[in-house]
């Protein structure tokens, strides 16, 4: 025992000395400190001790270190921990044992084995380092293979085959278990030391001399041999576990480690063995890339493309491919396994065929294909297999480097730099013959010789119609170009998923504009990517921005469409079936825009006419339809068409996620198109078609529906069954038709027969409703009716199931039909409804006594079983109710007794409710009794509407309020009995009875309100109003339903708001008309506060005892509303949809009349005061609908119905109206309504919004469009100005009517004309007679959207400015009008003309429009925001600028006469300020109005401004147009006095610089001139001769440009006209059908409803005019540039370059140091420098040529021409040179700019741009051959051609440096260092080396070395980075900013 302490004290001593020393190095040190030669057994057994031991504190160190297991390779803590005394003591014992057992038996060393190396190798840190590691593996598998211990080693290989099997395991495996990593080394040291000894053994075998020891060697041969076959049976199934195994670091081993042994033990063993290996890991590899995790190689992919993004750029869906996944982790794993092995993949030896293995490259085509959010690193892997794999020679050819140059290409994201590259699409896939285009030749371009060869060869080709070259790129069929049409969708598949939505959309344009009218092509397209890239991207709004005038350019829908048809009809049958059915995965479970669904089932639908367009669908579906079940039925084309229609259902389902009926509708077409196309009903059976049809709305399959003749077609299989026409006439049917429709009735008859629920009874309804005029199948249905219900109790023997199934039937289609005639009737009903009004004539009775029997059902507490179930009452009352309403609106006089018979029944059925209470216990049953009282109700309500004798019958024999309290009372003590139900089941113990209840108490109340809805709704029906319960119920009623529906509202009932607040806005308009008495009541029952009442306004309201009382009704009113406006608050708050009907009720009942317009003044300012209720409300609505467009409509257009009726209402809501005129969205969407709803009450609720006291201004239907807000406001805003008598000049009556149809057609459509008095249109046709029409003028601008419907106002508005002319004025006979009115008429007094006074100062109306006017005025100019004159077109704050000043152009009306001159001189600075045109308009349009109403403004302030010709101010072209109009349009006297001083004002204008303010300047001019010729009255008193006033008339007639400006822009100064100008109709442009909005789709859509302006007008002639003339100058240049260019014409050369030179020196006659660049031509350019050869420098004046001998000298050299005609390919590349190496060096600057380290060609090409047109000397590129590349070409614009460049490799870069350096060049680099100088700061030198370097490391270590400074470019930004050509042009820029500096003083003193 000494002897081991011994022992281990000298060797811990040991490890204490060499802690830095590595296992050799300690075997060394052991060696020579210990000096044992050889070592004894005690020396053994003690070492043995000292190493256990070792490892024993080893492992009891480790337990303290932190757990690194899940480390690969060691972590930080692990090594920490490690290099302790322990873990050196350790290696020194490893060191000692490997060499002192070197020449030991196994015994010893296999006790070492067990004891101590493999205990220390299963510890991660019992060695210090992973060198000691390595070393110890490393000896360990040396001593056993020297002293062939086979067995050791075997033993020590299991061990780590075991390792490799458990790496995957979460299980560590216990402490014998080896590390991944430990048994990884052992694996390979094994490899590396056993493969020598069997290439030994294969020497000798081979015949080569064996050693001495040859026997030994053989035997140790075999044994590797065996060991090596052996572990590679080990090898490979570890690699198949590993490679997919969840644990990254067992991955990561297995291919850095495991895949490299494995070969080269496969290699080892031989060839066989090496091809099985190779084999294997391909089959593995290939599973891997499928995603299949265990190894399945029966698995395979028939994908090309797959996609696993759920969304692309803004939102996209994108479908992936079912049997890929791309880029999985098990394929980014089989990926590097195929790097890994490619090298022996090509092997002959291997066995693989990988060429030909197409699912190889259908996988590798689906990761290449991958999208932008997947890692790039795999994509390179892919590639890099392409380009290894790929056979010989293919990736070399041009189509090939094209395809990867543009693969490469789509890893940039900005769209400059990808779109040069991108062109070179058409060199593989040509563009269709409509999208080429022919390039345009540069200007400057000088054809080579090869060119010329080729001009000619093609011309002479073109001439004997042969052809000279097959490889055109792109062409279809030509070899070097061509590349199969997957691996070009591989592109497609990229860009169309780019994450930069502009590559998006280049990608789908140039994708589709491609050649694809071969049917070859189309269907090597793969399925793949139709389903998973093309579709989805069709679905993303990006495509389709730009509305109308992009689509004129390309259609991408159209196209889109159009390709997929074609793409169908080639593709085979499974894809066709797989396409189409690929739209229900685009939209289950995806974020598809309504848009997006739009577009994609509009291409689904021509892709389906594709499909089935040959006929194959249907016969493969037909055929798989008759032949045996496939074993695999989900995927047999026999299931096709139901799959086909379950996925157009759930696109259907989808749909009602959307709001919009046009978006709707157009999918709905599209999806009945899609079924009419693939799938017929005699395929798919009339059940599953008709399921389809359900999920469409009933009214547009009823007659008149949009989609009623579409799904006609389709289900008859006529041809035309794609037409989408609803006018459309529908041939009769045939008799084969009839015949089939009615065996499809008898099919759904029986299958209803069989079931009798209501769902199944859908499908007969519907089908009837679709084919109503087939007699007999009306007949069949009709008949069967008949017999269930005739006499039911009569026939004992029925059963009550036929009777129970028939009532529902029956029910049904009572409902369809009284949906249909809900509409105004036909003139002739349908055969249907003929039917149905005789079956209820024949069975009226039986229906009601069915009904009068089933009552029991619900009234009695033990019903009898003749009454049958709830069910069946529900049903025949239903019946009995919905037969009422269809017998009323029949025009069958045999209807009338049976609506009798059954008006009595239903009012039988109210009373015995009324009077009997239903049974509590039975809560079902109170529901349904509750239901059947509702359908009683709403039907005699509609029956009263219709009928008067109903009508009159409902008076006497209905007690209302009866049935409201029965209403109350039953549901009430249901909800009693369900809570003691409850409670008492909860004592019982039962634990699930709190969700019962709360269901069935939500029943109650979903029963009770819809019963007092209609119950409240008869009493109005009935008394004659539309929104009063009237004196029909009882006060009580009313306070007790009141109470419940606030109390209820509060909650929000989910689904019962639309009856609450119906039945709540009645009562609470009863409550309001009463007395205050009922309403302290009222107050006290809802357990409100009541308010102290509010002071006295004044000392005569104080004094009184009317002014008491008033004051305390309005303080009971006010504390009577407060609750209800909370409860109305909380529901709304509550709302989760915002449909329009809701919307409608909540406005409707927030906004009473009764509340608004029907108070007195006290009542007013406590209901609508700032503390006011309905003020607290109506805020509160504003705020909490600024988001929803369609409530601030209604809101708007019921409010707006209150201002003419109370304006006082304007004072207290003076903020609201304003928030409403200011309101809009940010992009100016338009409202987009829900459609028109089939339901009743909905119905209702729309109609009641707006009832103003004038409907042609606000129609009802005016909620069209965003901007009617504003339109029904001002509209009003205007009728009060109207009623105050302040519009002037006053128009016609004729013309207000024509107005307000113009107002009421401009926000309502065509309804609205419905809504006017037949009066109006004919004072209209009397007042305009047969006048020419003439568009109105819109502020001082043109509309041209004005429609024919406006055309008589303008006429109206014009005769109305002239009142008693009695004739319209024209522009002819003004100057005669003008000189009659001038006789006789004195000057006089200016103030006696302009507006009239009001005839009331104190009419209610005016008093608030004048206060609305200072109030919005005031914002106008002092608002911060709104006053500013900085506003960015299109911005929020633009349109908030136009919405107000539209605003106070109505509003200036009210402006007193007295105001007008202040208001306008606070107006001049908005006229001055840099206001856009579209709020500018509206600007001039006010100060015009009030300038008009008050003249003497014009003298005082107007005419001032124009004669102030020192300043150029920004509003003089305002100016000069406002004092224009009100000139023409003022009173003679004011004409004669003002035409002198503003002519003398505007004529020094027409000179004026500024070409708008002279154009305006000629304008008017032309207007005056016009209006008052020389020959006027007006120029009497002039002074001497007026010829030249006809001489400039004569001028402005005949001038062309004058002409060709008022040709397009018009005459808009004469035109415009000041009548009703502050109406809406000419505030806003008019369109079609409704006003036009900023992002509306209509195409004459203007911003915020503005009309086109002046300016733009202008705008938009002078941009035509410059366009035209460049278009000109383009032509005539281009016939100069081109014609020299013939090398037979010698003489037209020289004169050019003659006419070059003399026109450069003209321009430039002294030279100049700013002269950069001149625009020369290349002929005149090589005249200049052939001219400056030695001593004719000194000859020009600043380097220019002078006189004749120039000339001469061009005309005698010919230089251009003789390089044009040289004759060899060496000289004419010679010949090339001579523009950057000739004499123009001596114009250039001795900066050398080194881009070597640069590899990007647009940045080449920028820099090469940037050094030519700066003049550097050179530029210094790493390879010259990109300067012919195409991107480069693009970029440099033919800049590489002027310029000196040089080739430096940047390997040889440091020695070019050195040279330059030792010729005196100062060496300088643009890289941010610690040193850097400057940029602004650094004093360049004259002789330069700029070096710049590469894009993304800069400047390399060793360059900075050689420089001699480093300059910076100040930044102020956060990125710290410019791009390197920005970078160096800034740099360069500098250079040659201070060389021009420094040789300006000589230039000077020159």
């Amino acid at each position: 025992m000494n002897s081991v302490l011994i022992l281990h004290g000298r060797l811990a001593a040991l490890s204490a000395c060499a802690e830095k020393l590595d296992v050799r190095g300690r075997a060394a040190m052991v060696s020579v400190a210990l000096e044992i030669a050889s070592p004894s057994q005690q020396f053994l057994s003690d070492l043995y001790d000292v190493c256990t031991l070792s490892v024993a504190s080893s492992k009891c160190t480790a337990g303290n270190a932190p757990d690194d297991s899940l480390s690969s390779t060691g972590s930080v803590s692990g090594e920490c921990v490690s290099g302790g005394s322990a873990a050196q003591l350790c290696a020194t014992c490893t060191a000692a044992a490997l060499h002192y057992l070197s020449q030991q038996d196994g015994r010893v060393v296999q006790q070492f084995l067990d004891a101590f190396f493999l205990p220390l190798l299963s510890q991660r840190a019992a060695l210090p380092d992973k060198t000691c590691r390595l070393q110890a593996c490393t000896g360990l598998v040396a001593l056993l293979i020297s002293n062939r211990l086979w067995s050791q080693l075997e033993q020590l290989v299991r061990r780590c085959c075991h390792a490799l099997e458990t790496a995957a395991t979460v299980d560590p495996g216990g402490a014998s278990k080896l590390p991944l990593p430990v048994a990884c080394t052992l694996l390979t040291v094994t490899v590396q030391q056993l493969c020598p000894l069997v290439s030994v053994a294969e020497e000798l075998t081979a015949g080569a001399t064996p050693a001495s020891n040859g026997e030994n060697t053989v035997t140790t041969a075999a044994n590797a041999a065996n060991m090596l076959r052996w572990l590679l049976s080990q090898l490979r199934p570890a690699l198949r576990s590993l490679l997919p195994s969840p644990s990254a670091s067992a991955r990561q081993t297995a291919l850095r480690v495991l895949v490299p042994i494995t070969l080269n033990v496969a290699q080892a063993c031989g060839s066989s063995d090496l091809a099985s290996t190779v084999q294997d890991a391909w089959q593995l590899a290939l599973d891997l890339l499928s995603g299949d995790r265990g190894g399945n190689s029966s698995s395979s992919s028939n994908e090309a493309i797959a996609v696993t993004r759920d969304n692309v750029g803004d939102g996209g869906p994108a479908a992936a491919c079912p049997a890929v996944s791309v880029c999985a982790t098990t394929q980014r794993i089989a990926l590097a396994l195929l790097v890994s092995i490619s090298g022996v993949l090509l092997d002959p030896a291997a066995g693989v065929d990988v060429r030909g293995c197409e699912r190889f490259w259908e996988l590798l085509r689906t990761c290449l294909g991958s999208s932008a959010d997947v890692d790039a690193l795999e994509r390179k892997r892919a590639m890099l297999l392409l380009q290894r794999l790929a056979p010989a020679g293919q990736m070399d050819s041009p189509g090939w480097a094209t395809w990867a140059a543009l693969y490469d290409i789509l890893d940039e994201f900005p769209i400059h730099l990808m779109a040069p590259v991108w062109e070179k699409i058409d060199q593989l896939h040509a563009p269709a013959p409509e999208f080429q285009t022919e390039t345009v030749v540069p200007k400057s371009y000088i054809p080579r010789k090869k060119e010329l060869k080729q001009r000619k060869a093609a011309s002479a080709a073109a001439a004997d119609g042969t052809r000279v070259d097959d490889s055109t790129p792109g062409a279809v069929g030509t070899d070097s170009w061509s590349v199969p049409q997957a691996w070009q969708c591989i592109l497609w598949s990229r860009a169309l998923q780019h994450g930069n939505v502009q590559v998006q959309r280049l990608g789908m344009r140039t994708f589709l504009q491609r050649d694809w009218r071969s049917e070859d092509v189309l269907r090597s397209v793969p399925l793949g990517f139709v389903k998973g890239v093309l579709l989805p991207a069709i679905t993303r709004d990006i495509h389709y921005r730009g509305g109308a005038a992009e689509a004129e350019v390309l259609d991408v829908q159209a196209l889109a469409a159009a390709w997929l048809r074609g793409w169908f009809a080639a593709a085979s049958i499974e894809q066709r079936m797989e396409g189409l059915l690929a739209i229900r995965g685009m939209v289950c479970g995806t974020d598809v825009s309504r848009l997006g669904i739009q577009q994609l089932m509009r291409c689904i639908a021509e892709a389906a006419r594709g499909a089935a367009a040959d006929g194959q669908l249907q016969c493969a579906v037909a055929a798989a339809a008759t032949a045996a079940p496939p074993p695999d039925a989900s995927s047999s084309a026999a299931s096709f068409p139901a799959a086909m229609l379950g996925a157009l259902r759930a696109v259907l389902v989808y749909l009602t996620t959307f709001t919009g009926i046009p978006y709707k509708q157009s999918v709905r077409q599209s999806a009945i198109a899609t079924a009419s196309a693939v799938v017929p009903v005699e395929m798919a059976g009339i059940g599953s078609c008709m399921r389809l049809l359900l999920e469409l709305p009933p009214a547009t399959l009823e007659p008149g529906g949009e989609l009623r003749n579409q799904v006609r077609f389709w289900l008859l299989g006529r041809s035309n069954a794609v037409n989408t026409d609803g006018d459309a006439v529908t041939a009769a049917l045939s008799r084969s038709e009839a015949a089939t429709v009615s065996a499809w009735l008898q099919v759904v008859l029986d299958d209803y027969w069989s079931q009798g629920s209501a769902a199944a009874a859908a499908p007969i309804v519907q089908l009837l409703l679709l084919l109503d005029d087939v007699e007999a199948a009306c007949a069949a249905i009709v008949g069967r009716l008949r017999t269930s219900l005739y006499g039911m109790y009569g026939r004992p023997y029925l059963q009550a199931s036929e009777t129970h199934h028939a009532l529902v039937l029956l029910r049904e289609l009572l409902a369809a039909l009284t949906r249909q005639t809900s509409s105004p009737p036909p003139q002739v009903p349908s055969t249907l409804q003929s039917a149905v009004v005789g079956l209820l004539v024949t069975c009226c009775d039986d229906i009601c006594s069915a009904a009068s029997h089933a009552a029991d059902a619900f009234l009695e507490a033990d019903p009898p079983a003749a009454a049958g179930g709830l069910d069946r009452a529900d049903a025949a009352w239903a019946c009995v109710a919905l037969a009422l309403v269809l017998a009323c609106r029949s025009s069958d006089p045999s209807a009338v007794p049976v609506a009798r018979r059954l008006a009595t029944t239903l009012l039988a059925l109210l009373a015995r409710l009324a009077k009997t209470p239903l049974p509590a216990a039975r809560y079902s049953a109170v529901v349904t009794g509750l239901r059947a009282a509702t359908a009683a109700a709403e039907a005699l309500r509609q029956a009263a509407a219709v009928s008067a004798h109903i009508r009159a019958v409902v008076v006497e024999r209905l007690d209302t309020s009866a049935l409201a309290m029965a209403a109350l009372r039953d549901s009430a003590a249901a909800a009693a009995e369900v809570v003691a139900a409850s409670s008492a089941a909860r004592g019982r113990g039962c634990t699930d009875t709190q969700a019962d209840e709360s269901q069935m108490l939500a029943e109650v109340e979903a029963a009770k309100w819809p019963l007092l809805d209609a119950a409240t709704a008869l009493v109005a029906v009935v008394d004659g109003t539309a929104n009063t319960a009237g004196g029909g119920l009882q006060p009580g009623v009313v306070s007790d339903v009141l109470s419940q529906a606030v109390a209820a509202l509060s909650e929000y009932p989910e689904g019962q708001v639309l009856p609450l607040l119906r039945c709540l806005r009645r009562c609470w308009v009863t409550v309001a008309r009463v007395g205050p008495e009922l309403q302290a009541a009222m107050v006290e029952a809802l357990g409100a506060d009541m308010p102290s009442p509010s002071p006295p306004q004044d000392a005569t309201a104080a004094n009184g005892s009317d002014s008491s009382s008033a004051d305390a009704a309005s303080t009971v009113l006010e504390a009577l509303c407060w609750p209800v406006v909370r409860a109305l608050w909380n529901a709304l708050c509550a709302t989760p949809r915002r449909t329009s009907p809701l919307c409608a009720a909540f406005v409707n009942t927030a906004l009473l009349p009764c509340l608004y317009v029907q108070q007195s003044d006290s009542q007013l300012r406590a209901l609508h005061g700032p503390q006011g209720p309905c003020r607290w409300l109506l805020s509160r609505l504003l705020e909490w609908g600024g988001t929803s467009s369609r409530f601030l409509l209604l809101l708007a257009c019921q409010l707006g119905s209150f201002l003419p009726l109370q304006p006082v209402l304007v004072e207290c809501y003076c903020r609201e109206i304003q928030m409403l005129l200011l309101w809009g969205s940010r992009k100016g969407s338009t409202y987009d309504p829900d459609g028109t709803t089939s339901d009743v009450p909905e119905a209702e609720e729309l109609s009641a919004v707006a009832g103003p006291p004038l409907p042609g201004l606000v129609a009802n239907a005016a909620i069209g469009t965003e901007v009617a807000p504003r339109v029904a406001l001002l509209c009003c805003i205007h009728q009060m100005a109207e009623n105050a008598g302040c519009v002037w000049p006053l128009p016609g009556t004729s013309a207000v009517a024509n107005t307000a149809t113009a107002v009421a057609a401009a926000g309502s459509g065509t309804r609205a004309s419905q809504m006017m008095p037949d009066s109006t249109d004919v004072a209209v046709a009397e007042t305009h007679g047969e006048a020419p029409k003439r568009r109105p003028v819109i502020i001082f601008g043109d509309s041209s959207e004005w429609e024919e419907q406006a055309a008589g106002l303008s006429a109206a508005l014009q005769d109305a400015s002239y009142v008693g002319s009695g004739s319209k004025p024209t522009t002819a006979t003004m100057g005669a009008a003008a000189t009659a009115a001038d006789v006789g008429d004195a000057d006089g007094d200016l103030a006696d003309y302009g507006a009239p006074p009001p005839s009331d100062p104190k009419d209610p109306s005016l008093i608030a429009g004048r206060l609305l006017w200072r109030h919005l005025l005031s914002v106008g100019l002092n608002d911060p925001l709104l006053s500013t004159d900085k506003v960015r077109n299109g911005s929020e704050l633009h349109r908030q600028k136009v919405r107000l000043w539209q605003s106070l152009v109505v509003l200036s009306s009210f402006v007193p006469r007295e105001e007008c001159g202040a208001a306008v001189s606070q107006m001049l600075g908005q006229v001055n300020g840099n206001n856009p045109p579209t709020v500018k308009q509206y600007i001039e349009a006010v100060v015009a109005a009030l300038v008009l109403r008050e003249p003497s403004v014009l003298y005082e302030q107007i005419l001032p401004l124009l004669t102030n010709y020192s300043r150029h101010m920004t509003g003089l072209g305002s100016y000069i147009l406002i004092a224009a109009q009100v000139l023409l349009h003022s009173p003679p006297p004011v004409q004669r006095r003002h035409l002198r001083p503003l002519l003398l004002a505007i004529c020094p204008w027409l000179m004026c610089h500024g070409h708008n303010v002279r154009t305006y300047a000629q304008l008017v001019m032309w207007a005056l001139m016009q209006r008052f010729p020389p020959e006027s009255a007006l120029w009497a008193h002039s002074i001497g001769d007026l010829g030249y006033l006809h001489h400039m008339l004569a001028f402005m007639q005949s001038n062309v440009d004058l002409v060709r400006l008022r040709r397009n822009i018009g005459d808009p100064i004469l035109e415009w006209s000041p009548a009703a100008l502050s109406h809406p109709v000419r505030v806003f442009a008019s369109a079609p059908d409704s006003v036009c909005l900023a992002g509306s789709p209509i195409e004459q859509a203007t911003f915020e409803g503005a009309p086109s302006t002046l300016v733009d007008r202008i705008q938009t002639f002078l941009v035509s005019e410059r366009h035209r003339l460049r278009d000109e100058l383009s032509d005539r240049a281009a016939e100069r540039e081109f014609a020299p260019q013939d090398p037979n014409n010698k003489k037209a050369t020289a004169a050019a370059a003659t006419d070059g030179i003399a026109a450069g020196m003209a321009a430039r006659p002294g030279g100049g140091i700013g002269d950069f660049q001149r625009k020369i031509t290349p002929e005149a350019l090589m005249a200049t420098l052939t001219l400056q050869g030695p001593g004719s420098a000194a000859q020009g004046t600043g380097g220019g040529l002078g006189g004749s001998s120039s000339v001469a000298a061009v005309t005698d050299q010919g230089v251009l021409v003789d390089l044009l005609q040289q004759e060899e390919e060496e000289e004419a590349e010679a010949a090339q040179d001579w523009k950057s190496s000739s004499g123009s060096r001596q114009l250039r600057h001795d900066v050398l700019l080194v881009a070597s380290l640069i590899d990007k060609l647009p940045n080449l090409a920028g820099l090469a741009r940037t050094c030519e047109v700066l003049g550097a000397g050179r530029l210094v590129l790493a390879d010259l051959a990109a300067t012919r590349d195409p991107v480069f070409t693009s970029v440099s614009v033919t800049a590489e051609q002027w310029l000196p460049m040089e080739e430096v490799k940047p390997a040889a870069l440091l020695a070019w440096l050195e040279r330059r350096a030792a010729e005196g060049y100062t060496l300088v680099g643009l890289e941010q260092t610690a040193e850097s100088v400057r940029l602004p700061d650094y004093r360049w030198p004259a002789k330069v080396v700029l070096v710049l370097g590469r894009e993304k490391e800069g400047i390399p270590p060793e360059v900075l070395s050689l420089l001699d400074a480093t300059l910076e470019i100040p930044q102020r930004g956060i990125i710290r980075s410019l791009n390197v050509h920005v970078s160096g042009a800034i740099a360069l820029y500098e250079y040659v900013r201070q060389m021009q500096f420094q040789q300006l003083p000589s230039a000077l003193g020159n």
